[in-house]
């Protein structure tokens, strides 16, 4: 920050010969005279009801009591453009304009003549600001209220920054606070401060009041104290040095001086500012909050009440309690100092939290007197008054039981620990004794013998889910004490048992559904854990409530496979995991991904719809990511076509996307961003025509346009009849969009999201969600003798295949000749393959239809893809049959899958 000082902003009116510029020695006028009844404690008033700002010369008789304005004048003016005074009829206007002055960075008032403002003393400062809503935020510092140090002239000292500054930079409230022991402080050549401190008040608030409070005393020592209140609120309190070492004490200026650049080349955004003070009040020591804050319905900062009818117990040669009464209710803690008998200084020996209401003050010598006085703290109102002053005397050394311990507290930590602690009441006990109850016995035991000025004890090795009571005493050769009081508490339940047979599935391109069995009865809730496949940690995902056996992870990324733990937990505990489960969201397009493209300058192939069909060799198409076009304006594309305008009207893009088993798919999402429009086809089958003239289905020719202009977005969610077919394995998403002219468009512009969505998995009833119908079970698994046998993962038969892959199959768990299997032969050079179907019927296949594929891959280069008219068959009950001519070895495989109701 920086004051430059050739003025009186700078300060003083004698200022030392030899420096330039010229000094403003015009005044604020009797605007601020003080009223001749002045409430005790409060030094000056200004409310801005007596006159304007006139000005006044040099030496006037008045001068004492006024405030001479630094830089342009401000004015007093009544309500003004919607802006309404603090209090009264009047307030001050402060106004710089940059772009007709290149001078104007000031417009203040300053409390300057006889300031009776002294280091070392305390003084209260109260006024209140209003910045209109045209206010906007600039990256430099505008001082709005500010206190500076006078200089020592005569041992060579020169203006300096402000000891204290409040400003409005960046948009935020902002005070700034230096401080120097130094007698001068340009001794060492330059200005160098001892320290200074810069606070952050948050956001400023336009079209309103702000009411400022500080309470200041003045010191470039250890001793000095600050505090500010906006709007009722202390926000900062500090104690420590904040201010010059100078002979007299910073005087007070307000207005608006904006930080340009040395005055004559701007720096900063907003060249044009206005804003309004009203309500100033300075008081000295005597004076109080209520009377120098701004007047009206502000919140007066509710300081906690002092506590009263402290009571000392002595408890024995070196302990005192100190016992108090709370008289407030919004103390954060309470202060307790203490003198020793013969001492001048207080020490702060303690500060208990809130609400609290005894303390025990140990390490005493005996026999000795000791004096007391506690008061209340709150961090955001401040400190009470101290209580009266108490003291009392240690006990003599001399040989006595101790004092009984008090406050004994147990807290159950697991299924078999227990935490006790009290309050020591004594200072000569050897040790304590412990004795605990069971719940339901009348017997106390002992079980523990802690050493002395023990106050915590942890009892372990107990048994889940159990009551037990406590109690506590001390003791020394002279005797016992008395007993505590009679603590209890209940061990946590054990942990409960841990969830089984996890599944995962895909729901969609962003979506994976998890299962589980619930297999615990004491459960809070399930917690669960996410892994992405090629990243190391795990991340915790949700927690649930109890019952819980199913849940949905959503907003994933496409064609992406996760790893999932689930657990249950309770008070005493976790579980252990279930099995881990993981699954792979469907394919998808994300927006910005890449794409073939071909610019229209002809069309895309011959016949002219061949480029939209899954089978079209796009190998010589260009590549690029989205956002695809061009544009006037600063977009960022991710394939820029600067050659189109005045070239061609359209562009081609394909894109593919994988489909494992199109029978699961429910719907397909498509989201679109476009300009002018579009025509789009999955498969080769026209889906969507959007401000594209033309009979759907119809081909539009490479140098068409579009309808009219548009710059929008699009989306749509295709089902049942308005949903393509899809295929297994790969899909081409291809679409054609279209500029709404060749020559004057200023822009075109495409990108595209698709997410495909699966169908809820529904099965017949199945109580124990396994996946397993009921029905299912209870024909082919209730025989089973082993109940572990009865899982969805088990394999009773050993034949390689689970429950669950035989309930798919259609195959008989039982028997171990009954499963799914691919017969394969050469005859003659040729390969035969062939597989039995099983139509979907019997218990648990209620609505449900199977389905069989036979797919091939060459030899360690795959991928696998359907074998030509066997890509999708429905189980009926017959037999399958391919019979291949490959020279070159192929790998073959049959695969089955339920589509469920």
């Amino acid at each position: 920050m920086k004051n430059d000082g050739p003025s009186l902003g700078g300060g003083c009116a004698a200022r030392p010969a030899g420096r330039t510029g010229a000094v403003l020695l015009a005044c604020a006028a009797s605007a601020f005279l003080l009223p001749s009844t002045t409430p005790a404690g409060l030094m000056f008033l200004g409310d801005f009801e007596q006159e304007g700002i006139v000005s006044l010369r040099k030496g006037d008789p008045n001068a004492s009591k006024l405030w001479y304005h630094s830089g342009n004048p401000p004015t007093v003016v009544k309500a003004t453009s919607g802006v309404r005074p603090r209090a009264g009829t009047y307030m001050m206007k402060s106004f710089l304009n940059r772009l007709e002055s290149p001078v104007s960075y000031r417009t203040e008032v300053v409390r300057y003549g006889p300031r009776n403002i002294y280091i070392g003393r305390e003084y209260w400062y109260g006024f209140s600001i209003y910045l209109p809503a045209d206010y906007a935020p600039d990256n430099i510092w505008e001082i709005v209220a500010q206190w500076h140090g006078c200089p020592d002239f005569e041992i060579g000292e020169d203006w300096r920054n402000p000891v204290m500054a409040l400003d409005t930079r960046r948009g935020i409230w902002s005070i700034v606070n230096r401080w120097d022991a130094k007698r001068n402080t340009f001794e060492s050549g330059a200005r160098v401060y001892d320290g200074s401190v810069d606070w952050d008040l948050g956001r400023y608030q336009r079209e309103k009041w702000t009411d400022w409070v500080f309470h200041v005393k003045w010191s470039y020592q250890a001793d000095g104290l600050l505090e500010v209140w906006q709007d009722g609120i202390r926000v900062i309190r500090r104690e420590g040095p904040n201010c010059y070492n100078d002979a007299e004490g910073p005087y007070f200026k307000t207005g608006l001086y904006k930080g340009w650049h040395d005055r004559y080349e701007p720096k900063g955004s907003v060249g044009v500012r206005t804003l309004y003070h009203d309500e100033f009040r300075i008081g000295d020591v005597s004076a109080s909050y209520a009377q120098v804050a701004p007047p009206g319905p502000i919140q007066l900062p509710d300081w906690p009440l002092p506590p009263n009818d402290v009571q000392l117990v002595v408890l024995s040669q070196s302990k005192i309690q100190v016992v108090w009464r709370d008289n407030s209710s919004n103390e954060d803690s309470f202060k307790i100092d203490r003198r020793q008998s013969g001492a001048t200084t207080w020490v702060r020996i303690a500060a208990p939290g809130r609400n609290a209401t005894t303390y025990t003050d140990s390490g005493l010598s005996a026999d000795t007197r000791y004096y007391y006085m506690i008061k209340a703290s709150s961090s955001s109102a401040g400190d009470s008054p101290y209580s009266a002053a108490v003291a009392t005397t240690t006990g003599p050394l001399t040989a006595q039981p101790p004092a009984a311990p008090a406050g004994l507290a147990a807290t159950a930590v697991s299924p078999n620990r227990v935490e006790l602690q009290w309050t020591d009441r004594s200072g000569n006990e050897t040790s304590f004794k412990i004795d605990r109850r069971q719940s339901g016995t009348e017997a106390w035991v002992r079980i523990a013998v802690p050493a002395s000025d023990t106050t915590t004890y942890t009892d372990t090795g107990l048994p889940a889910d159990t009551k037990f009571y406590y109690m506590v005493k001390a003791w020394n050769a002279a005797g016992n004490s008395d007993y505590s009081n009679v603590a209890d508490a209940r061990t946590f339940p054990p942990p409960p048992a841990p969830p089984a047979e996890l599944a995962a599935r895909a729901a969609g391109s962003t979506a994976i559904a998890l299962s589980w069995r619930d297999r615990s009865a004491n459960e809070t809730g399930f917690k669960i854990d996410r892994r992405q496949s090629g990243t190391t940690p795990w991340v915790r995902l949700a927690t649930t409530a109890a019952n819980v056996s199913a849940w949905s992870d959503t907003g994933l990324p496409p064609d992406t496979r996760f790893y999932y733990l689930v657990k249950a937990y309770n008070a005493g505990g976790d579980s252990s995991c279930a099995n881990k489960a993981d699954a792979t969201t469907l394919d998808g397009i994300d927006a910005g991904t890449a794409w073939k493209y071909r610019k229209g300058t002809a069309e895309a192939s011959d016949p002219a719809g061949a480029w939209r069909r899954v089978d079209f060799d796009d190998a010589a198409w260009a590549e690029g990511a989205g956002p695809i076009g061009y544009s006037d304006y600063a977009v960022p594309f991710g394939t820029e076509l600067t050659d189109m305008r005045g070239n061609y009207t359209c562009v081609f893009l394909r894109r593919s996307f994988a489909v494992a088993e199109p029978a699961a798919v429910s719907k397909l999402r498509i989201d679109a961003a476009y300009d002018d429009g579009f025509i789009l086809w999955v498969n080769g089958a026209e889906v969507a025509r959007v401000n594209v003239d033309g009979v759907p289905g119809s081909t539009v020719p490479c140098d068409a346009v579009a309808a009219d202009n548009q710059n929008s977005a699009w989306a749509a969610t295709l089902t049942g009849a308005t949903m393509p077919a899809l295929r297994r394995g790969e899909n081409v998403i291809a679409v054609q969009v279209f500029n709404r002219s060749l020559d004057t468009s200023g822009d075109c512009l495409f990108d595209l999201e698709l997410a495909l969505v699966c169908s809820p998995l529904s099965v017949a009833a199945d109580a124990d969600a396994d996946s397993l119908p009921d029905a299912w079970e209870a024909a082919l698994l209730s025989g089973l003798s082993d109940p572990s046998d009865q899982s969805n993962s088990a394999d009773p038969d050993r034949d390689g295949l689970s429950n669950l892959e035989e309930y798919v199959a259609g195959t008989d768990p039982t028997a171990g000749g009954s499963c799914f299997a691919v017969d394969a032969r050469l005859v003659g050079g040729q390969v035969r393959l062939s597989f039995p179907t099983i139509a979907a019927a019997g218990p648990g296949y209620d609505g449900c239809t199977r389905h069989y594929a036979l797919e091939s891959a060459a030899v360690g280069q795959g991928p696998w893809r359907p074998v030509p008219g066997c890509a999708d068959i429905i189980g009926a009950g017959q037999l399958v049959r391919y019979t291949t001519t490959e020279s070159q070895p192929r790998l073959y495989r049959a695969r089955v899958w339920l589509d469920t109701p």
